[in-house]
């Protein structure tokens, strides 16, 4: 068998044990989940970030198999981000959730500023929504989990340290090409060229 074959016959298995395992993912959560009283703060994140990892892999695969690998690279990145995201996420518990709602509203404050200086007319809805929130009181914090959270907001920033922080920096090399295909690039201009 060449070396083409083997990687072909690889690819079967790998291609088919995805199915599988997506199929699963729908089956296990027919009728709903069962949830512990100690993980219900971070489930609905879990949860969510599970989901899209399994149907975004589902997509990337349909992509794939119609040969748009290029087009299916920005769903794969979003894939690496979120499996590492959703093990950040339950090391972390309940503070990697409070991250990540602050981490939203910095960005929610960013956009209302941006909303307001273009003079579009949701702004102020916009802006009496997010002061809403604001009035909502944060939770009292030791000093300890206010450095941790400030460190996990920045990792929900930086890909490349939430991925040191497992021993994976090396897997930014994959994240980081994949990247290239998700924004304007000379990868995506040369995607569909051959040039003679």
């Amino acid at each position: 068998m060449t070396d083409q074959e083997e990687g072909q016959a690889a690819a079967a298995v790998a291609l088919d044990v995805a199915a599988r395992l997506l199929a699963a993912s729908k089956e296990v959560i027919t009728g709903g989940a069962d949830v512990l009283a100690q993980y219900v703060g971070i489930f609905p994140t879990a949860y969510g970030w599970w989901r899209f990892i399994c149907r975004s892999a589902e997509a990337a695969l349909l992509l794939g198999g119609h040969g748009f690998t290029v087009e299916a690279a920005p769903v794969v990145r979003n894939v690496v981000n979120h499996a590492y995201g959703l093990h950040w996420l339950v090391d972390n518990g309940p503070l990697a959730v409070d991250a990540l709602i602050e981490k939203d509203r910095e960005g929610a404050e960013k956009m209302c500023k941006n909303l307001e200086q273009a003079g579009w007319p949701a702004a102020a809805e916009y802006r009496s929504l997010l002061e809403e929130r604001k009035a909502q009181p944060a939770p009292a914090r030791s000093v300890a989990d206010e450095e941790l959270l400030r460190k996990l907001k920045h990792e929900l920033g930086n890909v490349y340290d939430m991925l040191d922080r497992y021993a994976s920096a090396e897997v930014y090399l994959i994240y980081s090409h994949l990247s290239g295909m998700s924004h304007t690039s000379i990868d995506t201009a040369n995607a569909y060229l051959e040039w003679t």
